[in-house]
C-alpha cells in the first residue's frame, strides 16, 4: 500500500507534469480545440470524427441535464461541488465499484465493490482532512444501466452514432452483458493509469463538477513509452530518464460541464484535481471501424503467439476455435461478435434506405438542403469498409453480407430520384453518422 505522504508527492508530481513543469522526457503541447458554440453534425463529423482529433465541448453542450440540477450545488466560492446528500438520497444502498488508486493489480488500480453510502462518507472524510491511506475512486459505475427510468443526461447528436451500445440496446443477448456508458466520482487527487480506450473505441467524457487534468498522446507516440520488453507504463510519472526519443503529448484541463471527445488510439492518463463526478461512454462507428478492425486482428495475433507451442497438437478449426476463445477472455470480445455487431449494423442500415425508396410522403416536413453526393459516397464508402472487414472476418455468413453490401449505390441511384427531400433529411443523420472516407 502507498502511504499518505507518497501519495500527497505523487499528486503533486501529477500537477507538475500536467503543468509542464515535469520529465523533460515528454514534450508538452496545447492544441486542444474549443468548440464554444454548436456546429453542425457534418462540421464535426469532417473535422473531428474522420480526423481522428480531439476537442472539447463546452458548457452549452449540457446545460439542459438533469444531474446538473441534481448531482451538484454551487459553492459559496461559485465553484461546483457533488450534491452528496441528494446523491447518497437517489443511491445510497447502491453497490458500486470502487477501484483503490493507492494499489496496483496487474495493469489497474485493485478494484472492490461497496455501498455507495459509504463511499460518500470516505469521500466527506477525505474533504475533512482524513488522512486515510487509501484512494478510493468510484468508477465503471453502468448507473444508466441499474437506473433505466431516471433521466440523467442525453447524448449530445454528435456522438449518437454508437455502434458499440446500440449492439446493448437492441441485441444484447448475443453480444455483451455491460454496456459501455459509466459514470466516474472521485476525489481530488484520484487518476486513471495510461490507457488506450477498449477497443480503440472513441470516448466522450463529461465533468458535472469538479476539473479533469488529460494527458494524451496522438497514436504511435506511445510506441516511445515502451520499455525493454515492449510494455507500456502504468504511470507516466514513473518515466524520469531521458535517454530516449521524446515522444510528443497533448495535456488539457477539462472544467465544470465541459465534455472532451477523446479520438480512438490516443493513449491517455487522467488525474482529478478537484472533487468530479463526470459521465463517460465509449462508442465506435464507420469513421473508426478500421482501427477497431486493425486492433482485434493485433490481439488475436498476441494470443496465438502466446500459446504457439499449443499449435501442433490441434488441427486447424480446433486451433482457430480455441484461439477465438481465449481472444474473447482477454479482450471481451472476438471474431464472431464483431461480425455479429456489423451484420446488425448492414442490415440496419439497409432497412433504413429500403424503408426511404419505398416511402411516398404526403407532405414535405423539411425542406433544408441535402448534399445527395455525399450521402451516396460516405454510404457507399462505409459498406465497402464494411465488407473488407467481413470478408477477412472468414466466416461463411461473411459472404453473404458482403453480397447485401453490393446493392447499396443502386439503392442509393433509386433514392437520390425520389420526390421527397424531407425523407433524405431524416435518413441523412443516420447515414452520415455510419460512415467512413476513403479520398
Amino acid at each position: 500500500m502507498i502511504s499518505g505522504s507518497v501519495l500527497n508527492a505523487i499528486c503533486e508530481d501529477s500537477i507538475k507534469l500536467i503543468n509542464g513543469e515535469a520529465t523533460a522526457r515528454i514534450t508538452h503541447q496545447t492544441l486542444v480545440p474549443k468548440i464554444e458554440n454548436p456546429i453542425s453534425y457534418s462540421e464535426f463529423f469532417f473535422n473531428y470524427l474522420l480526423k481522428n482529433q480531439p476537442c472539447i465541448l463546452t458548457k452549452w453542450a449540457t446545460k439542459d441535464w438533469p444531474c446538473m440540477e441534481d448531482w451538484r450545488l454551487e459553492s459559496r466560492a461559485g465553484e461546483f461541488v457533488p450534491n452528496f446528500d441528494k446523491l447518497v438520497e437517489i443511491f445510497g444502498e447502491t453497490e458500486v465499484p470502487v477501484a483503490d488508486c493507492s494499489k496496483k493489480n496487474f495493469n489497474s488500480h485493485e478494484k472492490i465493490k461497496m455501498k455507495f453510502k459509504d463511499f460518500v462518507k470516505y469521500w466527506k472524510s477525505k474533504i475533512n482532512g482524513d488522512k486515510e491511506e487509501r484512494s478510493f475512486y468510484l468508477k465503471d459505475w453502468h448507473c444508466r444501466r441499474e437506473f433505466p427510468s431516471y433521466n440523467i443526461y442525453t447524448t449530445p447528436p454528435y456522438f449518437t452514432s454508437d455502434w458499440l451500445n446500440e449492439m446493448f440496446d437492441k441485441v444484447v443477448a448475443s453480444f455483451s452483458e455491460d454496456d459501455y456508458r459509466f459514470v466516474y466520482m472521485g476525489p481530488t487527487g484520484t487518476w486513471t493509469p495510461f490507457h488506450a480506450d477498449v477497443y480503440r473505441s472513441y470516448s466522450w467524457s463529461a465533468n458535472i463538477c469538479g476539473r479533469k487534468k488529460w494527458v494524451m498522446f496522438p497514436p504511435g507516440e506511445e510506441e516511445k513509452l515502451k520499455d525493454i520488453n515492449g510494455h507500456l507504463p502504468f504511470d507516466i510519472r514513473d518515466i524520469i530518464s531521458d535517454d530516449v526519443i521524446k515522444p510528443t503529448c497533448i495535456e488539457v484541463e477539462q472544467g465544470a460541464g465541459e465534455i472532451i471527445f477523446v479520438p480512438s488510439g490516443w493513449h491517455h492518463q487522467v488525474y482529478n484535481m478537484e472533487d468530479t463526478i463526470s459521465i463517460n461512454h465509449n462508442w465506435f462507428n464507420g469513421c473508426c471501424i478500421n482501427l477497431v478492425w486493425r486492433f482485434l486482428q493485433s490481439e488475436l495475433r498476441l494470443v496465438e503467439r502466446e500459446i504457439d507451442d499449443c499449435r501442433a497438437s490441434m488441427e486447424g478449426e480446433e486451433w482457430t476455435n480455441h484461439c477465438q476463445v481465449l481472444m474473447l477472455c482477454n479482450t471481451g470480445i472476438n471474431y464472431q461478435r464483431f461480425h455479429s455487431l456489423l451484420e446488425h449494423v448492414i442490415k440496419t442500415r439497409c432497412d433504413v434506405i429500403m424503408r426511404g425508396v419505398t416511402s411516398q410522403p404526403m407532405i414535405k416536413r423539411d425542406k433544408r438542403k441535402v448534399d445527395y453526393d455525399v450521402i451516396k459516397r460516405t454510404c457507399i464508402s462505409t459498406m465497402t469498409s464494411l465488407k473488407d472487414c467481413l470478408l477477412s472476418v472468414e466466416i461463411a455468413e461473411s459472404q453473404s453480407l458482403a453480397d447485401l453490401c453490393l446493392v447499396i449505390p443502386t439503392l442509393l441511384e433509386m433514392l437520390s430520384h425520389c420526390d421527397c427531400a424531407h425523407l433524405l433529411f431524416d435518413i441523412c443523420d443516420v447515414i452520415l453518422a455510419y460512415t467512413k472516407q476513403f479520398n
